[in-house]
């Protein structure tokens, strides 16, 4: 394998760690970068991160094509203002190679989870460098998998398909209104998937109708999508659509847990299905990282998901089929409106 050979490299959250390593192992290649930025939060802020930049002020003592530049990879003038810094640093050439490093780990489980850490841990690792919120769905999905199958319960992502809907039509209210007219045992529950206390009251609404029973099967749909390139995304928007579509379901599934731990031990046998207590968390065939698809048609960087030819009503009934034949063997997977296992 040849040795690398780079004119100009930026390497992020190159303070500590594998960012500081690349800086080391960059810096002592036979043919270093003509110029290294190393990218880290302002040593000013916290004692801590002062004592890692010295490290860094030290490299940059002995190697003059090392460039140090202050970046905080959550705001967006820090970015901004950093990319102008690299830019004069660079004085009309180009950037050879960009290494997203920085990261942030916060130690939690799926009971702890909080909307907080996982936005934090979210906008550091994933909207800084421009990922997908589908894939942290389909990631979601298989820690739930490991975590609730001692409690009996079944978790599945599910691809709908490409249904064209009316995400974000009011119209949609009035019809479930009419639909709740005609049947005593539709509850309209009132729920704002993104508020803390909103899916607390839910939660506690839903387990007042149950009168004592469990509830068998959670289906997180609720979902956001914004039609953006990769040179329009914001951290808004990206921080919007992961908020909704990851966090929200795992802290809906935190809040309805004790109902489905309660119709998991109230139905008899050890398998696991939706007839006993499951989480469906409806994703996308865009949230996989082996089949990105339709990208040139529109590329979605939030949601990655567009809507063709599939009817609401043909999906739907798909997914109903699949439910009531998943079991054990199915927690876990990721599969779409008509049983087919989509990859990861």
């Amino acid at each position: 394998m040849g040795q690398l050979r780079v004119r100009s490299v930026l390497v992020t959250g190159a303070n500590r760690g594998i960012g500081l390593g690349f800086v080391q192992h960059l810096l002592a290649l036979p043919n270093p970068p003509e110029v290294l930025f190393a990218t880290c939060r302002d040593p000013k802020a916290q004692r801590a991160q002062l004592l890692l930049f010295q490290e860094l002020q030290k490299l940059a003592s002995k190697h003059r094509n090392l460039v140090i530049v202050p970046l905080e990879v959550t705001d967006p003038a820090s970015i901004k203002a950093a990319t102008a810094s690299v830019g004069e640093h660079l004085k009309g050439s180009g950037l050879n190679l960009l290494i997203n490093n920085a990261a942030l780990l916060k130690v939690n489980t799926l009971d702890t989870e909080t909307l907080k850490d996982m936005s934090e841990v979210y906008t550091t690792n994933t909207v800084a460098p421009l990922l997908l919120s589908q894939a942290a769905l389909n990631m979601l999905t298989r820690c739930q998998s490991l975590g609730y199958r001692e409690h009996g319960i079944l978790c599945v992502a599910l691809h709908p398909g490409w249904v064209q809907t009316d995400m974000g039509n009011s119209v949609g209210d009035k019809e479930l209104q009419k639909l709740a007219s005609k049947h005593r045992n539709l509850v309209i529950v009132p729920l704002e998937v993104t508020d803390p206390a909103s899916i607390k009251a839910a939660a506690a609404s839903v387990g007042e109708h149950l009168k004592g029973s469990g509830l068998n099967l959670l289906i997180n749909n609720a979902g956001i999508v914004r039609e953006t390139t990769l040179d329009t995304e914001t951290l808004k928007d990206m921080s919007d659509v992961y908020t909704t579509n990851t966090v929200a379901p795992l802290l809906l599934s935190q809040a309805l847990l004790p109902l489905l731990k309660k119709a998991a031990q109230g139905s008899p046998g050890s398998g696991l299905s939706c007839s006993k207590a499951a989480i469906v968390n409806i994703s996308s065939i865009g949230g996989s990282i082996k089949e990105v698809t339709l990208w040139e048609a529109i590329q979605a960087v939030s949601y990655r998901c567009s809507k063709p030819p599939v009817t609401v009503d043909a999906s739907v009934g798909g997914m109903l089929k699949v439910l009531s034949s998943l079991s054990e063997k199915d927690t876990g997977t990721f599969l779409d409106w008509e049983g087919n296992i989509v990859p990861w």
